[in-house]
């Protein structure tokens, strides 16, 4: 019966995975797109927050990847060998496009053609390429035996592991300590990932409106927060608010307003979601990174705001539309060179 289940997949938690990695690739709009207007000098304070609009939820829409993850995985009893076959799954797929890229770059400019270059297209992770994709792995690696504890404590402990874990890698950070995780590191998806079993085993209810209103102000506090510290410390400093606590809290009012609400099944949703990590993987990765964002830094729009809105719009295409296509093409080769069967014990 549980085949069956997977098969129409509940296309609330579908829909969240498409909005986690929108709001990661809007991120990466604001950080390497608009960050060049802060060097201007003498921003005004409608423009500073137009820079920085879409930043703060580039790490909560991580965490809600992960959480979807712990809502689904974290309470089975999981062989390490599923385990390793998924992270097996998610490792060709970023393989795929990587090598890809860099046979277009190589072929449009041969001056791509170097050692490095060949192998940070295969093996992406060992230079520090993706490190969302590279945390997201150890972190599957390691869900049988996170599990095994998960199942067999009782709520309060579990409350505690979160507290604990939480103040670890999502607190410690924020006041210069990175001894438990650094801002890009697998420390950090280890709290969403708890939190996102805990949803599911215990189901906590709060009222739609206090979710909500606590959602709005982590993002509020973000905000607030970024520009005080950039005002007193410089705007580099002001970006340390966006990874920890805060966004893990938001990411959290996100989950549990999805959660809440009713189960349906939309087959184009399904379909979208199953393509979005491709639009992560394309504009992520290193060759790409720096064309695609410098041609959507809209250089020539003097107003910010207009830019945001163009870079809205541009960031859905991409994902909407653009890693849609690329990726139902790459599914139909995996299909075809039977690449699920290495995986297939996963499913």
């Amino acid at each position: 019966g549980g085949d069956f289940l997977k098969k129409i997949r509940d296309s609330r938690f579908e829909a969240l995975r498409i909005i986690a990695i929108l709001m990661i690739v809007l991120s990466h709009f604001s950080l390497y797109g608009q960050q060049y207007r802060l060097t201007r000098g003498g921003v005004s304070l409608s423009d500073f927050l137009g820079i920085r609009l879409f930043q703060p939820v580039g790490p909560a829409g991580a965490y809600l990847f992960v959480m979807i993850t712990g809502f689904f995985v974290g309470n089975q009893v999981i062989e390490f060998k599923k385990a390793l076959s998924k992270g097996i799954q998610v490792w060709l797929e970023t393989i795929f496009y990587t090598l890809i890229i860099f046979l277009i770059f190589v072929l449009s400019n041969n001056s791509f053609w170097n050692l490095k270059n060949l192998l940070m297209a295969v093996f992406p992770f060992t230079f520090r390429a993706y490190w969302f994709v590279s945390a997201y792995i150890m972190l599957t690696c390691l869900t049988p035996f996170i599990n095994i504890v998960l199942v067999n404590i009782n709520k309060i402990q579990w409350l505690v592991l979160i507290v604990v874990t939480t103040t670890f890698f999502s607190v410690f950070p924020i006041i210069n300590n990175f001894v438990g995780a650094e801002a890009n590191s697998l420390g950090i998806l280890v709290p969403p990932y708890l939190i996102g079993a805990y949803i599911h085993k215990f189901q906590p209810r709060f009222k739609h409106i206090a979710i909500v209103f606590s959602g709005v102000m982590c993002l509020l506090l973000m905000y607030l927060l970024s520009i005080s510290i950039s005002l007193f410390k410089g705007a580099e400093h002001g970006k340390a608010v966006f990874v920890g606590l805060l966004p893990l809290l938001l990411a959290v009012s996100i989950f549990l307003v999805i959660n809440n609400s009713n189960t349906y099944r939309n087959k184009i949703m399904n379909q979208l979601s199953s393509t979005v990590f491709a639009g992560y993987l394309i504009t992520e990765n290193v060759l790409v990174r720096p064309v695609i964002w410098k041609i959507l830094s809209f250089k020539n729009v003097s107003n910010i705001w207009i830019a945001d809105l163009l870079g809205l719009l541009s960031v859905c295409a991409m994902i909407f539309i653009g890693a849609f296509l690329i990726d139902k093409i790459r599914q139909y080769i995996f299909h075809f060179f039977k690449a699920n069967k290495l995986y297939a014990k996963s499913k």
